[in-house]
């Protein structure tokens, strides 16, 4: 009798251990692959994501470019980022002023940098957008802008919106890198390369009718 006990124990115990076992081959390897969807999700900007201050979901964001500050730029590190119809990046914090009662002032402050990159359909050229706010087109790094925004013939946006502790747009043009180069199929474009191949090209001319 004690040694069918001690058999029957010794099954049981082998049988919890396969239990166990199979439990962790679950949160192992395929486990791990259950996130990738989410991730994916993210990088093709049908949900919100956190991770772009990491780069990792804008290395796989395939719907349009997307023009950033890498990691860091002059100091400032991404405090936030989101991927929704926009590719919005956030560097560097700002504290609110308060007032004579220890309260914060709301809208008292900006954060140093926020890039906000779009690709809207119908998207006006860069000269309707500055003829409609009195402004002009320049070039920066061979693309056209209007005053903090650089507008691409194809609609793709990118603005900048500078607050406390900036440093110069100018500098913050120049320092420009194509995130996602890879997954839009273009070669990598650093800090100070022209942004001309960011251009679509020009649609063809319709043909002469003989």
């Amino acid at each position: 009798m004690r040694s069918h006990f001690r058999v029957s124990s010794v099954a049981i115990l082998a049988l919890a251990a396969g239990v166990l076992g199979m439990a962790a081959c679950g949160s192992g390897k395929n486990g791990s692959d259950v996130a990738t969807p989410a991730t994916n999700a993210a990088a093709a900007g049908t949900a919100d994501t956190a991770d772009t201050g990491t780069g990792t979901a804008l290395q796989f964001f395939a719907r349009f470019p997307v023009l950033w500050l890498g990691q860091t730029f002059d100091g400032l590190s991404v405090t936030r980022g989101q991927i929704t119809g926009t590719v919005t990046l956030v560097y560097g914090a700002c504290t609110p002023s308060t007032s004579v009662a220890g309260t914060a002032t709301s809208g008292a402050c900006k954060p140093p940098i926020q890039i906000d990159v779009s690709q809207p359909a119908g998207a006006s050229p860069a000269k309707a957008v500055a003829d409609a706010h009195g402004q002009t087109v320049s070039t920066v790094r061979g693309a056209q802008a209007v005053g903090n925004s650089l507008i691409f013939n194809d609609g793709l946006t990118v603005t900048i919106t500078l607050g406390d502790g900036a440093p110069p747009i100018d500098a913050v043009f120049a320092g420009l890198t194509l995130a996602n180069a890879q997954a839009v199929n273009m070669s990598a474009i650093a800090a100070g390369d022209l942004l001309t191949p960011l251009n679509a090209a020009a649609p063809a001319a319709a043909s002469a009718t003989p």
